[in-house]
C-alpha cells in the first residue's frame, strides 16, 4: 500500500518543509495566530497540528522574513481585509519568488490550486493501487480455493 501525505503536520515537520527552525515555527504561530488554523493554535497541553494552508502561510512568513521585512509589518503583507458587496475578502500582497519575480495573487492561487490537485491525484492513485491489489489478492485466493477443492474432490472421489 502506498503512503499518502498526511493532512496535518507536527511543528518539526513544518520546520523541515519550510526551512525554518521548530522554535521559529512555534514563535511565528504565536505571532500570526489570526492567519492560521485552530489546530495550529492548540490549547496548552494539546499538540499543534498544521494544515496545508498553515504550511503555506508559514512559507509566506519565511519568504517575507528572508526579504528582511520586519515582523511588525508582516501581518499587513499577509492580508488586508477589503469589503465588496457585504463580503470580506483578503488581498494577498505581492511576494517575490526565489528569482526575484513578483508573485501575483493569481500565481499564488494557481500554485495552491495545483498543490491541491496534486494531493487529490496522489490519493486517487493510492486508492487505485489498493483496489488493484485487492482484486489481485481476491483472484489468488479464489485460485487457491479452487485448487484445494479439486484436491479434495480427487482425494475423496476415489
Amino acid at each position: 500500500m502506498q503512503d499518502t501525505k498526511p493532512y496535518h503536520f507536527k511543528p518539526n515537520e513544518v520546520a523541515n518543509m519550510t526551512g525554518a527552525s521548530v522554535q521559529t515555527v512555534r514563535r511565528w504561530t504565536d505571532l500570526f495566530a489570526e492567519f492560521l488554523s485552530d489546530s495550529a493554535n492548540a490549547a496548552p497541553g494539546t499538540p499543534r497540528l498544521y494544515t496545508w494552508a498553515d504550511v503555506d502561510m508559514i512559507k509566506q512568513v519565511k519568504a517575507l522574513r528572508d526579504q528582511n521585512v520586519p515582523v511588525e509589518l508582516i501581518p499587513e503583507k499577509l492580508s488586508r481585509p477589503t469589503t465588496s458587496s457585504s463580503t470580506v475578502t483578503h488581498e494577498i500582497f505581492p511576494l517575490t519568488d526565489q528569482e526575484g519575480q513578483h508573485l501575483t495573487p493569481a500565481s499564488i492561487v494557481s500554485h495552491d490550486y495545483l498543490i491541491a490537485i496534486e494531493r487529490r491525484l496522489e490519493a486517487v492513485e493510492a486508492g487505485r493501487k489498493d483496489f488493484v491489489q485487492g482484486i489481485a489478492l481476491g483472484f489468488i485466493g479464489a485460485g487457491v480455493l479452487f485448487i484445494l477443492l479439486i484436491g479434495l474432490a480427487v482425494l475423496y472421489g476415489k
